[in-house]
């Protein structure tokens, strides 16, 4: 996504958030990707390992395919 959350900035209960999870569906928020040129790519997304956490910070890596 290249915006900050895919649920509304003021939820509490975060239903987009729990639905993708129920369909087993990752989420990658606040990715700009207006600087890369069209084409196909890989995008290479690696998290922190965070203990009891439920979300991560990532090295997100771009490599045209």
């Amino acid at each position: 996504m290249d915006f900050p959350s895919v649920d509304q900035p003021t939820s509490k209960d975060l239903p987009t958030h729990h639905a993708l999870e129920a369909a087993h569906v990752l989420i990658l928020e606040n990715l700009d990707l207006r600087a890369a040129a069209p084409g196909v790519y890989e995008l290479i997304a690696l998290p922190l390992k965070i203990r009891g956490g439920d979300g991560s910070p990532v090295r997100a890596v771009l490599r045209h395919g």
